[in-house]
């Protein structure tokens, strides 16, 4: 190992060394006092010497001398990666405020102690000061995003960072944030109030694309396909990182040939997404939503308030009420489980619910198979106990489930005989009626 200053530009000692490879190093020791120099120096070369020999594994040796660097430089090699890959700056800065609050709170010096017990009192910490559950969970998928690239890019051995050690908190008990979906009156009158300036054009693309507020202004016209119908979202653009393709429908293309004949010619789609002021004015202006004192939008008897991210719910909700299936649903708004789309963008009302069971109920249903004399299976002790008694209520309850044993036993009961009766002996029987759930309740005698 040799030794070598370069006064021209620092003072600090260089050390020469060979690697592991057999290939010469040369390796600022970061210091100017010689003696100094000469035992990091040696050090290397030594790590070297035991990798070629075979007596230590390199990745521990990665380890330890990270191990020894402040968190800080490691939060900051993880934020460069981040912006290398082309992550959204404006979640840059949220991952960054969030995981250095956590290093900052918890007196976090070395990656050693970024342990379960302490994110666990830091989540604890932002539930005790009035923030949301969601917000804590927000932090916690960021801070074990960074110790993870910490794992991969062989900072720690391992971490102990896990769903049993650190499990999500319950959302539903205490969401800040209930959104609801535009009505479709409110859609008609949104329309005649924003139409004029030309934002209904944006507001409607976002209803039937459910494109997020972010999104919506980095779709370039290179990602609409006009003759296939289809809009490509960009990985670098989208809020989970992964591209999809979406189905334009008729009120979509309407919107885009009003963007371009607004767009001047400018390659983005939406020159200039309405910020939350003019979004929230536009609702007042309509009649949906007042304003709070700060101009913030208000909320109804329910606590739900309509944002611009309650466009995204109005589309989640158009397409369930329009009969869309779950899958498909789950797909067009572009989430890893169908629990999110369920919990969050499909806000049905009960007149919803009423009028999809109403068009489920004029289709009827085949019960049998072609060539049978009857749309209703025959009654059996199988199909009485489990079929027509099982939906017993509280008021009816042990008259029915009495009645489902004894016509299980093969005894006559009531309007419902299993043997033993015919059809001209004043006893009402199941082959009489329609479907099961039509029929009349089990009567004791």
């Amino acid at each position: 190992m040799k030794l070598k200053r370069n006064q021209s530009r620092s003072k600090n000692y260089y050390a020469i060394w060979t690697d592991e490879h057999g290939i010469q190093r040369q390796r600022t020791t970061g210091t100017s006092v010689r003696k100094l120099a000469h035992e990091i120096g040696s050090k290397w070369e030594a790590d070297a010497l035991r990798i070629r020999e075979g007596l230590v594994d390199p990745a521990q040796l990665a380890q330890r001398d990270a191990a020894r660097l402040p968190v800080s430089t490691h939060l900051d090699d993880y934020l460069a990666w981040c912006r290398s890959r082309g992550d959204d700056a404006a979640g840059l800065r949220t991952k960054e405020t969030q995981i250095r609050a956590y290093l900052k709170e918890q007196q976090i010096a070395s990656l050693r102690d970024v342990t379960p017990a302490t994110l666990v009192r830091f989540m604890a910490g932002i539930v005790r000061r009035g923030r949301a559950p969601r917000t804590a969970n927000l932090h916690r998928g960021n801070v074990i995003a960074f110790a993870n690239w910490c794992k991969d890019y062989r900072r720690i051995a391992s971490h102990d960072l896990t769903k049993r050690t650190v499990p999500k908190l319950d959302e539903a008990q205490d969401q800040r944030r209930k959104r609801r979906a535009l009505t479709p009156e409110e859609r008609e009158r949104f329309r005649a109030a924003t139409l004029p300036s030309g934002r209904w054009w944006i507001y409607q693309l976002a209803i039937w694309t459910g494109l997020r507020r972010g999104e919506l202004g980095k779709i370039r016209w290179s990602d609409v396909d006009l003759e296939r119908g289809e809009l490509h979202v960009r990985a670098e653009i989208s809020k989970n990182g992964r591209e999809a393709t979406l189905p334009l429908l008729p009120p979509a293309l309407e919107s885009l040939d009003a963007l371009r004949h607004l767009g001047r010619g400018s390659d983005l789609v939406v020159l200039r997404v309405p910020a939350k002021e003019t979004f929230y004015a536009d609702l007042e202006r309509a009649g949906i939503q007042g304003r709070t004192a700060t101009g913030s939008c208000a909320t109804n008897a329910a606590g739900e308030r309509v944002d611009f991210h309650a466009l995204r719910t109005t589309c989640g909700t158009m397409l369930a009420n329009a009969g869309v299936p779950v899958m498909h649903l789950k797909r067009m708004m572009r989430h890893a489980n169908i629990a999110m789309t369920d919990r969050h963008y499909t806000k049905l009302r009960t007149t919803d619910l009423r009028a999809g069971l109403e068009r489920a109920l004029e289709k009827p249903v085949a019960l049998a198979a072609t060539g049978t004399e009857t749309l209703t299976p025959k009654l059996t002790p199988t199909t009485a106990t489990n079929g027509v008694f099982r939906g017993a209520t509280a008021s009816n309850g042990p008259t029915r489930i009495g009645a489902a044993r004894r016509a299980a036993s093969g005894l006559r009961s009531g309007v419902y005989a299993l043997s033993g009766a015919s059809k001209d002996d004043g006893v009402q029987h199941p082959s009489n009626y329609g479907p099961v759930a039509q029929r009349p309740r089990a009567i004791d005698s």
